[in-house]
């Protein structure tokens, strides 16, 4: 189950939660003794993860993302690995524009051959 919610336009957080009923046997009739399922079966469990992100400004935006909020014990049925605990991520995005740096490098290059009685031919598109 996942909410979310933009309380101002350049702040959006969201919450979910995921989960899975307890398990005792894997799809394949003749692994019924597999090890890697416990004795019991795999327990059932919910985890709660939060994620928020915040557009500081047209091209930079920070997240934040904290995963297994009540640090719940995971097996992956049939694995036999735990999934890790709470664990806190957080990023900067920084967005570049190509296309800026491009003209720049054009007018430079055109201004620079002119000056030394050169001419673009032969040269792609982009850059003439």
């Amino acid at each position: 189950m996942r909410v979310w919610a933009q309380p101002v336009p350049r702040l959006r957080i969201e919450a979910t939660a995921n989960g899975r009923l307890a398990q005792d046997r894997l799809n394949d009739p003749t692994n019924v003794e597999d090890n890697r399922i416990p004795e019991n079966g795999t327990p059932g469990y919910v985890t709660l993860h939060l994620r928020g992100a915040f557009r500081v400004g047209n091209k930079i935006t920070a997240r934040l993302a904290l995963d297994n909020l009540t640090d719940e014990l995971v097996l992956e049925h049939g694995s036999g690995f735990y999934r890790p605990g709470f664990s806190a991520t957080s990023s900067l995005d920084v967005s570049l524009s190509l296309n800026r740096a491009l003209v720049s490098l054009r007018k430079t290059l055109r201004k620079s051959l002119r000056k030394n009685g050169c001419h673009l031919e032969g040269v792609p598109r982009f850059i003439q």
